[in-house]
């Protein structure tokens, strides 16, 4: 059953028939993206051809994608963002859409594809973009609040819609224009701006006797990228019958939901807190997304019971504490979610490994 499925992820071990499924994977996708077909493709199977040696694991490109990016949110946040740090920021980016194309190419290229890369590949991408957002927040001087909430749960819903598609058709399908790709060249493209004209987002506005700041204008423009993402709609629907794919997006509502409310209710000194348990507790669940396509398990509502529950858990603590307590209770429930993201990674990723019987950094065997 689901509480099985569950315990046996959870211990680091799959079924022998999830063990079979996992060995028997193979990737399929279809990259559609104008950039990635004219640029991004072509110089990254001339790197993996002509650069790199056939010895470098393709997973280790995996790992070091994020690594600029998350110690630069990590600066920024001990030390403030002064404006030089947006051409860091650029470049963080571009190495980081860099190494997500060119892992899978590399690996196609030396024969050394697996599960256990595919997960590494897709379930590092939303730390990626959630950094990266919390990034643009640094670097405008951004106050926690909806702003910074609508970008990381606009930013975590496109995903969703990648990972969506991909587990009830089996075929990961990047579109035309899409934030993957094209979304985050504009975001190092942002930051570029940023350095050199530092004042411009706060730049006033009124239309029809509304004043608003051109950092809210941008915000229009991450909605339009992410309704890109809804392309994947109408092709899960025509694959797929029955209530199950709408199921996926009412979990992911009800996670995202209780972090807006909480935020109207609690403290501001909850805010901060409160935005990192929402987005962790949403990674849980897209990290969910990944796993169960990949041992071809079903996503049952059982087993998102937990993650639903636990995102809703301050909603009924937070409001009721003064604003000291409720501060503090906010700083420890964001830690316990950081605690229960990480070894949920760090599980699945040995439950896979060992299923697969591959270890985490697998050993090329030759070039094609």
């Amino acid at each position: 059953g689901t509480l099985n499925d569950v315990v046996r992820m959870l211990l680091r071990r799959l079924s022998e028939a999830e063990g079979q499924f996992l060995r028997r994977y193979k990737y399929r996708g279809e990259d559609r993206s104008v950039l990635s077909r004219l640029f991004i493709g072509p110089l990254c199977d001339w790197l993996s051809r002509s650069v790199l040696p056939a010895w470098l694991a393709p997973n280790v490109i995996t790992l070091a994608g994020p690594l600029p990016s998350v110690a630069l949110f990590v600066f920024a946040a001990a030390f403030g963002c002064p404006v030089w740090l947006n051409w860091c920021f650029a470049g963080a980016i571009l190495w980081a859409l860099l190494c997500d194309n060119l892992d899978g190419k590399h690996a196609r290229n030396i024969n050394c594809c697996s599960a256990v890369g595919d997960w590494l590949d897709h379930s590092l991408d939303i730390f990626v973009y959630s950094v990266n957002m919390l990034n643009i927040a640094a670097s405008v001087n951004m106050e926690f609040g909806w702003r910074i909430w609508a970008g990381l749960v606009l930013t975590a819903f496109c995903y969703q819609l990648v990972l969506w598609e991909c587990y009830f058709t089996n075929v990961l399908i990047i579109n035309e224009v899409d934030a993957c790709t094209e979304g985050m060249l504009a975001v190092a493209l942002f930051h570029v701006s940023q350095a050199v004209f530092p004042d411009w987002v706060h730049y006033p506005l009124s239309v029809f006797g509304v004043h608003f700041y051109l950092l809210d204008a941008l915000y229009f423009l991450v909605v339009v990228g992410t309704m890109s993402g809804t392309a994947s709609i109408p092709r899960v629907l025509r694959s797929t019958k029955g209530w199950e794919p709408l199921g996926h997006i009412v979990v992911f509502v009800a996670i995202a939901v209780p972090g807006a409310i909480v935020n109207f209710l609690s403290p501001p000194s909850c805010m901060a807190a409160n935005l990192g348990h929402t987005l962790l507790s949403l990674i849980v669940w897209l990290h969910m997304c990944i796993s169960y396509r990949l041992i071809g398990k079903p996503l049952r509502c059982a087993a998102c019971l937990p993650v639903v529950a636990w995102a809703w858990a301050p909603l009924l603590v937070l409001p009721a504490l003064g604003p000291s307590l409720a501060g503090t209770a906010a700083a420890l429930w964001c830690v316990a979610s950081l605690i229960a993201c990480l070894g949920q990674w760090l599980q699945t990723s040995t439950a896979l490994c060992t299923g697969a019987g591959t270890p985490f950094v697998t050993v090329p065997q030759k070039r094609k």
